[in-house]
């Protein structure tokens, strides 16, 4: 019933029970590959553990820092 909750035809979809970082653990090796640019706005430890996730990929990983919570501005 997930594919019917999340309004999807993927046969592939199903729920993985973990914490937020290894939702977001998941995203990123499943779109990352060796080589690939990723922007990584840092302002907090997830920032950080993002960033770290995508290296272990083998991305070429930018960051860019804010102090703690604090929000980046959109681009001009």
């Amino acid at each position: 019933m997930l594919r019917e909750m999340f309004r999807t035809k993927n046969e592939m979809t199903m729920a993985i029970s973990g914490t937020g970082s290894a939702g977001m653990e998941a995203a990123v090796v499943n779109v990352i590959e060796p080589g690939d640019s990723m922007l990584v706005c840092i302002n907090g430890v997830f920032g950080d553990r993002m960033a770290d996730v995508a290296q272990r990929t083998g991305a070429n990983v930018t960051k860019v820092e804010r102090p703690w919570a604090k929000f980046f501005p959109p681009p001009t």
